[in-house]
């Protein structure tokens, strides 16, 4: 064990459970550690509460997941930038990732974690860069390598087909969290971007593609029979423009469902067909017979 540290001392626990795995918790000593390190020591958790939620969980863990608390000096003045490991506060505990991305606009960070894989956004003030502690030092972890040349790297915006009504595959918007192998299959797995409450799906890559590429003009419109997408329930669905009203909505008939609903332009996109590793225009429909 080393370092001693005595009754009352603030540490933090290693979680060794299921889902839980690497995340450290604080907690206060019951009792005084040994230097052989082998007996396991009684610690009262500061945030993790017992099932029935009335007082905080007391439990033996083995002196080998304690560590003392990492001090502010150790991490204070560590720039965070991409490919910096860092802790993140979530679900009551520090979780170790990497910082995959800087969002300027709003100085928060897209954190990437290996175990569950997941990618989440978090404001600075719940992250501290990441100190390992060799006892009796702490030492940094460098910097990580980022993947931000690959066409499907962690964090890459994508969009996931999704069978509607199985009568056509819709196109949801999704975050790419990690590619795995299944039995010797590449897969993704990915985060909907309209429901980030759901669990992270795995899928086979013919459900993935990259986003289109923008309208070539933020004004562009739109005329009678042109072949597009339609943002409905949440995906991104084939229609053909039926309608041109003013203040830029149009009537689109949705090929899947037969129906027709008003979109502003906002929600209309060309339809373009991702084929080869790359995006294809599609011809304009010349019949005005449905």
């Amino acid at each position: 064990m080393g370092t001693e540290m005595v009754k009352g001392s603030e540490v933090e626990v290693s979680s060794q459970e299921e889902g839980l795995k690497g995340a450290y918790f604080r907690a206060l000593l019951e009792e005084n550690t040994t230097m052989s390190g082998r007996k396991k020591v009684s610690v009262r958790y500061k945030t993790l509460l017992t099932d029935d939620g009335s007082s905080p969980l007391t439990e033996a863990v083995q002196q080998s997941l304690l560590r003392p608390v990492p001090p502010e000096e150790e991490y204070m003045d560590v720039v965070l930038e991409e490919g910096t490991v860092v802790d993140a506060y979530l679900r009551d505990g520090w979780w170790t990732g990497v910082i995959i991305n800087k969002k300027l606009e709003d100085s928060n960070f897209l954190v990437c974690f290996d175990s569950p894989p997941d990618i989440i956004v978090f404001e600075k003030t719940n992250l501290r860069a990441h100190v390992v502690w060799t006892d009796p030092k702490w030492v940094r972890p460098d910097l990580k390598e980022v993947d931000k040349k690959t066409m499907f790297c962690p964090g890459r915006m994508v969009e996931v087909s999704s069978s509607v009504d199985k009568a056509e595959d819709a196109w949801f918007p999704a975050m790419l969290i990690k590619e795995i192998e299944v039995d010797g299959e590449k897969k993704f797995i990915v985060k909907d971007c309209n429901h980030e409450a759901r669990p992270n799906t795995t899928v086979v890559p013919r459900r993935v593609r990259p986003q289109p590429p923008p309208p070539s003009s933020v004004e562009e419109k739109y005329t009678l029979m042109d072949r597009v997408e339609a943002f409905h329930g949440s995906v991104w669905r084939k229609g053909l423009v039926k309608e041109v009203r003013t203040g830029k909505r149009y009537k689109v008939f949705l090929v899947a469902t037969k129906e027709e609903h008003f979109f502003s332009q906002s929600d209309v996109r060309p339809l373009k067909v991702w084929e080869d590793e790359a995006w294809h225009d599609v011809p304009k429909v010349i019949h005005t017979q449905m």
